[in-house]
């Protein structure tokens, strides 16, 4: 099944894991971090429902960037989240269930031209001074809960006939928190 386990370990760094080629499990002990400042660390599984299980935490330090390639994560009891000057980049990520917390300082940015989705019940929180952005012609997909938004969600437009979108995919979201979309 080509399936790299990570029970406990920190996998830290710049480069890929994973080439379209490979399930990954990052247990409740694991810990997946980009941390060289202007390099990102990409995690690209292979398709189907079972390409990333995520119970430990991924997280971007330091002025690096975490980017979850296309695929399912399965994050049930997992945490995404960059920490300040940090950024995890979404390409057509599909993330379910457990958090994805956005820190004062920190972004999650939905690349240029593709989808991404945050449903099945993930707790997604976006702290004042915290980023969430979509770049033109991104598409992000929510899914039940609630959104907890105290600092800013931006809508990017180039001015070239592209446009940033947001939908509502199952059920209802609830937008809470006093901050900004934009």
């Amino acid at each position: 099944t080509n399936r790299l386990t990570n029970a406990d370990n920190l996998i830290r760094g710049r480069g890929a894991l994973g080439s379209n080629n490979m399930r990954l499990s990052n247990l409740a002990g694991g810990e997946i971090r980009a941390d060289q400042p202007g390099f990102a660390l990409a995690v690209d599984p292979r398709d189907g429902a079972d390409g990333v299980v995520n119970q430990g935490l991924m997280t971007s330090v330091d002025g690096a960037t975490l980017r979850l390639d296309a695929g399912i994560y399965n994050n049930a009891g997992g945490l995404v989240a960059p920490v300040e000057t940090a950024t995890v980049l979404l390409s057509g990520a599909d993330i379910r269930g457990g958090s994805v917390e956005i820190p004062a300082g920190g972004a999650v940015v939905c690349n240029n031209g593709t989808t991404s989705a945050l449903g099945n019940g993930v707790a997604l929180t976006v702290a004042a001074d915290g980023v969430l952005r979509l770049n033109d012609n991104a598409t992000l997909q929510l899914g039940s809960g609630t959104f907890a938004n105290a600092g800013q969600v931006e809508l990017k437009d180039d001015g070239a006939g592209g446009t940033a979108t947001v939908s509502v995919t199952v059920a209802d979201v609830t937008l809470t928190g006093g901050g900004v979309v934009e």
